[in-house]
């Protein structure tokens, strides 16, 4: 798993790619969100473009990054997730917990208008 970050208008951005299976990857990428909760950011966006996979622990990773933020007042927004990472939220009803959204633009500009 590469985790690649930047911000995009002010808001942090993780970018994943590879398998999202669990192991050391869990707290590198809870490290990160910690780190931006820890900072007050009020959302984060992961941009799963480039993950293949998820398994039923890469689920877990993303739950429980998704409550960290939320324990923190923030939010987390998903983007750009393929077709079979979508049935994996599908078939676990998990879907309903994330805002899920078709690109980063639309993740991003969904955090500008909340007020």
């Amino acid at each position: 798993m590469k985790i690649k970050t930047h911000r995009h208008h002010d808001v942090p951005v993780m970018e994943l790619s590879g398998k999202l299976e669990g192991g050391p990857d869990n707290l590198r990428i809870l490290g990160h969100v910690s780190r931006y909760a820890a900072k007050h950011d009020h959302e984060l966006v992961m941009n799963l473009r480039k993950v293949k996979w998820i398994t039923s622990t890469g689920l877990g990773i993303l739950m429980r990054a998704r409550n960290r933020f939320l324990e923190h007042g923030g939010s987390l927004k998903l983007c750009e997730m393929n077709e079979r990472s979508l049935s994996l939220l599908a078939i676990t009803r998990t879907r309903l917990l994330f805002d899920v959204y078709e690109t980063e633009d639309d993740a991003v500009e969904a955090g500008r208008t909340v007020t």
